[in-house]
Order: C-alpha cells, then structure tokens, then sequence
C-alpha cells in the first residue's frame, strides 16, 4: 500500500513540475530579493530624513507652546526606570530609522530564505533553508509590533504569527531531481503563505506611517520654503532699485565704475538667494510628490503576486514581474525625492 501510495506522488509530481522547472520559479524569487534589498537602501535614507524632519518639527512645536514638552520618567530609584522627553505622547527625538531599519532587515532576511530555497542543490539544504523561514516571519512581526507601539498604532502581529512558528513540513528525502524541485516549489508556497498572514498589514501600517510623516515633513519643506522665498525677494529688491540708478551715457568712469562693482556686489548676493529659492522649491516639491507610502502597498502587491503565482497548478510570473517593475520605479523615485528633500534642509553653503 506504500508503495503504491509513494508511485501516485511521484506520478503526480512529475506532471506539476513538466509545467514548473526552477528556472520557472527561481528568477522571480530572485527578483524580490533583489527588490527587497533596494528597498532597504532607499527607506534606510528616507527613514533619516524623516527622523531629522520629525525631529526639527517637534522642537519648533514646542519652541511655539512650551506646554507640549512632557517628561517621561527621569527620577532615582523609581521603576521602569527611563528618562525621555516627549512631545505629543512621543519622544522629542524620535527612532524611526531604528525601527524602520528593523523592518526593512526583517524582509531582507525573509528574502535571502527564499532564495535559500529556491537555490538549494539537496534535500539537506532544502531543509535548513525551510525551517528558517518562521524566525524571518517572526522578525518581522516583532520588528512591526515595536514601530508600531512607538506610533500609537499597537498591533499583535507576534501573536498572529505564533501559531505557525514551528519549523517548516517535513521534506520528503527522496533521491529524484525532480521530487527535490517539486520539494523547492511546496517548501516556497509553505514559506510565503506563512509571510503571507502578517506581511499586508504590516506594510498597510509602513503606509500609513508614511502618510503622516509625509503631512509632518511637508509642514517643515514648506517654512523653508519661505523663507527663501522671503529671502529672495529681500535679494530682488536692491537689485531692482539699482538698476535704476544706471549712470547714464557719458558718465563719468569712475562713477560707472563704482556702480558697475556696487551692482555686481548685489547681484551675486541674488544669484545665492536664487540657487537657495529654487533648492527649497525642489525640496517641497519632492515631499508633496514624494510615493514613499505608495513604495509600501507595491511591496504588498509584489509578495501578494508572488504567492498567487506559487499557488497555481502551473505558476505564471508575469504579474509578479509587473509588480517588482513598478516597486522599483517607486523606489528609484523615492531615493531620487530623498536627495532633493535632505538638500533643502541642509543647503550647502559656499565658501
């Protein structure tokens, strides 16, 4: 009876994997990795502005109502023992590129397993790679839970998760190339069905966070914006009247001179005012413009796509390659924002 039993699995096998070779699986498997990693780069960047951003909002929040600074803690021999500033509830300095690193790691790690996976040339790697997979997914949810507490967004996805934090299902050691890559095929639905539970809301509330800070950056993009409005045309204004005091033709040289150096004096001052005016432009236009939140809900859709795909009889990629294509536009645009938005706040001053 086992013996029949064992010919019908490898029967059924086989017809799955004649339509579903690791090339099949293994390119978009390394395509959200790679998607992954970039994402850490980019939001590791734009996690620092945020917190500058946040930061300098809080400071001149309380610089307008010193009222709004709280103190949390700070006193001998009392518990829990912590000493921390707060504004609204939060840290005067807040962490989000802690937290936000957390996170990203977390997916980097979850993507390096699958990978693991998918690459793995024996039963024994298959195996070890597997198992992995639930301390990715846990990872996660603790790294989500902790952010989440720091937001005042509380959520339990450590919980969620408990109930499938045993080592993955036993892997069948059956010495067939063919079985091991049906194995590789089972052990990736496996895998990201598990991430699968707690990776929409976790990146639903990256989002949502996003959101917010994107409301809070925009408020300091938008004084510095004019003030160097205000600046320029405080620049503008002298230059203006000057060129009205233009000497006329056959002036004296040394008067022509002298205006020509006064005039120059002035204009270079408006040149400055000008380049500063234009990067303050870019930096606001960066932040109102700026897809970070919608960065998270592509990276949602892209492992949503990708578990679709390993689900069906005969997995088909193309969506989820359509969906990397479109995360890494969006990351490439948030980088590319980040730069301009870093830039307006700390403008580089000529010597």
């Amino acid at each position: 009876m086992r013996c029949v039993f064992r010919s019908v699995f490898v029967a059924c096998a086989l017809v799955l994997l004649a339509a579903c070779s690791t090339t099949d699986f293994a390119q978009p498997i390394k395509d959200f990795s790679t998607a992954a990693k970039k994402a850490q780069t980019d939001f590791t960047g734009y996690a620092g502005t945020l917190e500058k951003l946040k930061g300098e909002q809080n400071v001149n929040d309380v610089a307008d109502d010193p009222d709004l600074l709280k103190v949390d803690g700070c006193k001998l021999r009392v518990k829990p023992a912590r000493c921390v500033l707060l504004v609204r509830g939060e840290a005067l300095k807040p962490q989000y590129l802690v937290h936000t690193g957390q996170i990203m790691t977390a997916i980097v790690t979850y993507s390096d397993d699958l990978t693991a996976i998918a690459s793995a040339d024996d039963i024994g790697q298959l195996k070890t790679a597997s198992d992995a997979i639930p301390g990715a997914v846990n990872g996660l949810a603790s790294a989500v839970d902790a952010f989440s507490a720091q937001q005042h967004r509380p959520t339990n996805l450590s919980a969620q998760v408990a109930a499938i934090s045993t080592p993955a299902g036993e892997i069948l050691t059956i010495a067939l190339t063919k079985i091991a890559e049906y194995e590789k095929l089972k052990a990736l639905r496996e895998a990201t069905a598990r991430m699968d539970a707690i990776f929409p809301d976790a990146m639903l509330l990256m989002a949502n966070v996003a959101i917010t800070n994107q409301n809070i950056s925009n408020r300091t993009l938008f004084r510095n914006y004019e003030a160097a409005r205000a600046a320029y045309s405080a620049a503008a204004g002298p230059v203006k009247n000057k060129l009205k005091e233009r000497p006329k033709p056959g002036a004296p040289q040394q008067q022509q001179d002298a205006y020509n150096k006064e005039l120059a004096d002035l204009q270079s001052t408006l040149r400055n005012a000008l380049n500063s005016y234009n990067t303050a432009a870019q930096g606001l236009d960066a932040g109102l413009k700026n897809p970070s939140q919608a960065a998270f809900t592509a990276l949602a859709d892209s492992h949503a796509a990708l578990v679709r795909a390993l689900e069906m009889p005969e997995p088909d990629f193309k969506t989820v390659f359509a969906k990397l294509q479109e995360f890494a536009q969006i990351t490439a645009t948030v980088a590319a924002d980040v730069k301009k938005i870093d830039d307006a706040l700390n403008p580089k001053t000529k010597t």
